[in-house]
């Protein structure tokens, strides 16, 4: 072969190699949407949830509201005769109260009580503290009555503690006086307090009375309008369960299209290229097209072998990070050499998706849990769709996935390619 057939041949392989690579990129965008529509699914059973909830809760406010009016008018009855009773039992209440105020003046009263015992006993103990003092000082005195200075010194020394006991008994005697007028202060007023307390505990009771007749006759006067905004919210609600259900439907409908279209595109990869590129090689293809544009492989054999030969693993790493900035720049600039081979690529994908269809539908009769009835809908949805997957498509596909390695691409594959369970 001369080299313009060498050459001829690497680009075919270099436009085949991005074919596939464009058909993993539409399958990942297909991953991406599948997951999305996926996710959505919790929410709306969550929201299908809270909708019944608020049913529920409805339900049981019209029947309370049925009973509402029963309801308070046995409550004002009740309050009616409470506020009665209160005001026969004035004086019963009031005597009670005297009885505890007296309780407290005796409490209070039994501090002061103390102090006159102790003066008391301290008067007590200066009569008969002056009585010996008295006996003792007159048989010093004829004992030695030639001496007046040692007389006036016993005697001042005897006398001199009777002196200090009745200033204490001063200053308890002002204190008792002190507490005396303090208790009289602190209750000279609890008649008025009393009456007020009363008088306050009536008004609240009488408040209460009115707001009670005030809802009861509310609850007359529009109890079948309350109930017909419950039955509104409940029939709004049954509504919104209808759509969010139509709504799930659809989403499950989508996901297990998405995935059965996914699982078409690789088919018709595998078929198309398989012979070429065997699919457990495609996760090098970035590293292959490495080798096949920067000239160190003319063709695919040559850079498979080179692969296996080059397996050091900081030497993998350089390659790889040069093989992700080489592929996305030739993916962005977007080449007419690519995108002819992409062209001719979706050519030979949706030859091969018909074949691949018909045989995934029959497998596929067992689709999902609560999807039998939309397999038909949904086997016909992924035929219209297979034959729409254009050259654009997968452009498109290709340049949005230019950043994505090819691990990356196939972890998609193998995410959108498990069956979901609901």
């Amino acid at each position: 072969m001369d080299n313009n057939e060498i050459a001829e041949i690497k680009q075919s392989t270099i436009g085949d190699l991005y074919s596939i690579r464009a058909g993993l990129s539409y399958i990942s965008v297909l991953s991406e949407q599948y997951v999305q529509k996926q996710n959505s699914i919790g929410p709306l059973n969550q929201k299908i949830n809270d909708k019944n909830t608020k049913i529920k809760q409805n339900q049981k406010k019209i029947v309370e509201q049925r009973g509402e009016e029963s309801r308070l008018r046995e409550q004002i009855v009740y309050k009616t005769e409470t506020l009665r009773g209160k005001n026969a039992n004035k004086d019963w209440e009031k005597a009670k109260f005297e009885e505890k105020k007296k309780e407290a003046i005796k409490k209070e009263y039994k501090s002061i009580n103390t102090l006159e015992l102790n003066i008391g006993l301290i008067i007590r103990f200066i009569i008969g503290f002056l009585l010996f003092a008295g006996w003792v000082a007159a048989g010093i005195v004829n004992w030695n009555d030639s001496n007046p200075a040692v007389v006036i010194g016993v005697c001042g020394a005897f006398f001199i503690w009777p002196l200090i006991c009745l200033i204490k008994i001063f200053i308890m005697i002002h204190n008792i006086s002190s507490q005396k007028r303090k208790v009289k202060k602190n209750h000279e007023k609890d008649d008025e307090t009393f009456e007020k307390k009363f008088a306050k505990e009536c008004k609240t009771m009488e408040t209460n009375l009115n707001d009670l007749k005030r809802m009861a006759d509310y609850a007359r006067d529009h109890t079948d309008e309350i109930i017909e905004k419950y039955q509104k919210e409940i029939k709004e609600a049954e509504q919104g369960i209808a759509d969010t259900k139509a709504e799930i439907e659809n989403n499950k409908r989508d996901v297990e299209e998405l995935r059965l279209t996914a699982k078409q595109t690789y088919k018709a990869l595998e078929e198309t290229y398989a012979d070429f590129c065997h699919p457990d090689n495609w996760k090098h293809i970035d590293r292959i097209l490495y080798y096949l544009v920067t000239g160190r492989a003319d063709n695919l054999r040559d850079a498979l072998n080179l692969m296996d030969r080059r397996m050091d693993a900081e030497m993998i790493a350089s390659e790889l990070k040069a093989t992700s900035a080489m592929i996305s720049g030739e993916i962005r600039r977007a080449s007419s050499s690519i995108s002819h081979a992409v062209a001719l690529g979706a050519e030979r994908i949706c030859d091969a998706t018909s074949t691949a269809a018909d045989r995934i539908s029959k497998s596929n009769d067992r689709v999902a849990a609560g999807l039998a009835e939309s397999n038909a809908l949904a086997s016909a949805n992924l035929a219209a769709t297979s034959r729409l997957v254009s050259a654009q498509q997968l452009n498109n596909s290709l340049q949005r996935k230019a950043n994505a390695s090819m691990d990356e691409l196939l972890r998609d594959y193998q995410v959108v390619n498990n069956r979901v369970h609901y």
